[in-house]
Parts: structure tokens; sequence; C-alpha cells
């Protein structure tokens, strides 16, 4: 919404110092006006959706946000102006007062957003669509994540070749699709249970290894909009640069808790529920990975909710306003077989 607001703590962290602390600071070069706050992520495959708000500096928060009505923004693509709606509340996914575009976007367009507010400084922000992610192959197995695990967890290898002519950044989300198979023996609207789509937890290596010094894969919750936040109800996206293996071939191993396939017996007919996986494949403008890394620094610094989190852990490219505006381009793998066989669960009751 276009709603006067306090700056997420992913961008501006440092305001907090002054409520967690007996020291004074003189935060030079604020003037107390506000700025303009955007963010934007285009996936390119749904609506893109620019969420436009203004900061007001801690002493001037008011009792409710005040709606900004005065808001106007414009997008072009390859120097085109490409069609800008906003939201009256109906669109459903985009809220009330946010601008949208319905416009898909390729690999390669360069997209610039601009906004005003009446009494603010303009903002511009630029990003350009990155290529698609590479081929890869996917490994399907089942192994004892830790050696002392009860039960076998299932791995996921992913492997891919990386484009040595430039920096790269890769993002993957991981699907699960359950579904139920009675061999055309019964119609599926008299089933009790329904096939369903999830996103299930994906577990890392590295998730226990705390060391500053080693180039970690990164993972933070996203919301498939604007917000890399964390939310119980977000996906887990994992994400990671090309430092390190630079027109090689990269590896890494997705750990989720292994949910065997099935069969039993309902009113007589064998019904047999299986498990697929899909990997959602991003390739990411640098100012998509950017924005997502300061949110993970942050959500992962211990001294983060007590306001002492250092100023290198905001970005943000919007150019005379605060927040980001990146790109992605998404792809998909086939659907992966649950590895091992049926288990008898007996007849349904």
């Amino acid at each position: 919404m276009t709603h006067g607001m306090k700056i997420s703590p992913c961008i501006i962290i440092l305001a907090l110092l002054c409520t967690s602390c007996n020291y004074s600071f003189d935060l030079k070069g604020l003037d107390g006006k506000g700025k303009i706050y955007v963010t934007c992520i285009s996936r390119g495959t749904d609506t893109t959706v620019f969420d436009v708000r203004t900061t007001v500096s801690i002493s001037d928060v008011p009792d409710r946000p005040l709606p900004v009505t005065s808001s106007r923004a414009s997008l072009t693509v390859n120097g085109s102006g490409a069609e800008l709606l906003r939201s009256d509340g109906s669109v459903p996914g985009v809220a009330e007062g946010s601008f949208y575009t319905l416009d898909r976007f390729s690999s390669g367009d360069v997209l610039e957003f601009r906004a005003s507010v009446d009494g603010l400084d303009d903002v511009s922000a630029r990003t350009q669509v990155p290529g698609s992610f590479p081929e890869v192959s996917v490994d399907a197995g089942l192994e004892m994540y830790e050696p002392d695990d009860y039960s076998e967890s299932l791995r996921l290898t992913v492997k891919f070749m990386d484009d040595p002519s430039e920096e790269d950044f890769y993002g993957i989300i991981v699907k699960s699709r359950v579904s139920y198979d009675t061999g055309g023996n019964l119609d599926p609207a008299d089933l009790p249970f329904k096939d369903y789509e999830s996103y299930p937890y994906v577990i890392l290596p590295d998730d226990n290894d705390e060391s500053s010094s080693k180039e970690r894969v990164l993972h933070v919750d996203y919301d498939l909009r604007n917000s890399f936040e964390g939310s119980v109800s977000d996906v887990q996206l994992i994400l990671w640069d090309d430092v390190g293996f630079n027109g090689g071939t990269a590896s890494l191993d997705l750990f989720l808790n292994h949910e065997p396939d099935y069969y039993f017996t309902y009113q007589g007919v064998r019904v047999e529920c299986r498990t697929e996986y899909r990997l959602l494949l991003f390739k990411l403008s640098p100012e998509a990975y950017y924005a997502a890394k300061a949110c993970y620094i942050y959500m992962h610094n211990s001294y983060g909710d007590i306001g002492l989190s250092s100023p290198a852990f905001i970005y943000s490219n919007v150019i005379g306003g605060i927040g980001y505006f990146g790109a992605m381009h998404q792809s998909e793998s086939d659907w992966i077989g649950n590895p091992g066989g049926l288990a008898d669960a007996g007849p349904y009751e």
C-alpha cells in the first residue's frame, strides 16, 4: 500500500540505535522530510508489482498509517513506455494503491521505473532482466544427513555449468506435488483427499556453519513477490553467486525430510500416493541478489533485533530514495520422482 511507514529493517537498521543505547549519535545528511521507498522484484512469469511507500522519521510516526494519494509512477522497457496500472484493491495479490503491469519481459530487457510524491524528492531505479538458468541435472537419493540420524533424508544433488563470461547469481526453490492414483477405478472426486502442491523446507549442508570466512549459500523466506523478509508462510529461496566456481561446474546438495510413497485400500480399491519434486530455477539480477543478501545478513545477525546491525548491511539501488528494484528469470526442472519403493499402509480408516 502507499502508506507512510517506518522503513523495513532490511533497508534501515541504524534508526534503532537511539532506542537501544544511552549514547548520542549525529546522523548527518538526513533532512527529516522523508523519502520515497520502492520495492519490486520482477519475475517475468506473472504480474509485476511496484510497492511505493514513504518513510518518516521515528519521531514523526503517526498514530495510524497515512495514505499517499499523490504518488505517480512510470515504467519504460528498453526506452519505450509500458502500461502501468494502479490497484484499487480488487486485484488479487496486489495491495490497494500499488502499481503493477501485466507486461511480460524477456532476457536482456532494460527496465526503468520512476515515481514521485508531492513534497518529496523524485526517485528512479533501473534493472536488467538476466538470462536463463543453465541446463541442470538433478540426482535424487536417500542418505543420512547426519551419521546419528534415525532415518534417511531425501537428497537432491543439483549440478550445472556456469558461464565464465559474466558474474552470475542463482536461486532455487523446491516445490513438491502429492498425487493419488486409483488406476481409473475411482473418480478422484469421490476420494476424501485431494492432490496438492507445497514448498518443503530444505536443509543445507552448511546451515550450522557460522564461519564468516566461508563463502556460504544463502537462504531467505520469499513471498514470491517483493519481500525477502522472514515469514512462516513464505517459501524458501536458496541463492548464491558464482564466486568459487566461475566457469566451472556447480554442485549443491539439498536435503529434505523424506516422505516415502505408499499405497492403501479404499472401498476395495488400491490407491497409490506418490510425491514428486520440481526445482524452480532463478537467474537473478545483481540488484535482486544484493537485496536478498541484505535481508539474509540482517536476519542472521545476532545484534539485529537490538539495533546494532552494521550499516554495511543496507542495500538500495533507488536513486533519490530507498529500496530496491531487481529482476529474475524463472524456469523449472522436470518433476523428479521420489526415490524408494511403495510402502504398504494397509486399509484406509
